[in-house]
């Protein structure tokens, strides 16, 4: 479509984890709805999330999520370009 973005619809179960992130592209979610908290894996760095907060993911960076509550996040992230090494 070259639109040059993706979307995912993501529901974590209350005590569940996911790995949010990828080496090659940067990712943000909006929180919907539910609580829980992202820990960035190299800064080790914790924030709290609730619904109408986001979270960023630089290329590079994989964040560690979650969910106190069940949670559900609206996931935008960039897409690899014709002529991205």
């Amino acid at each position: 479509d070259r639109v040059g973005f993706g979307l995912l619809d993501i529901r974590v179960a209350a005590g569940g984890e996911t790995v949010l992130g990828d080496n090659s592209r940067r990712q943000t979610a909006h929180i919907l709805s539910g609580r829980g908290e992202v820990t960035g894996m190299t800064s080790g760095k914790t924030r709290e999330l609730e619904p109408g907060k986001a979270l960023c993911a630089e290329p590079g960076e994989d964040l560690r999520l979650q969910a106190h509550t069940d949670m559900h996040l609206l996931s935008i992230f960039s897409l690899p370009q014709p002529g991205d090494g």
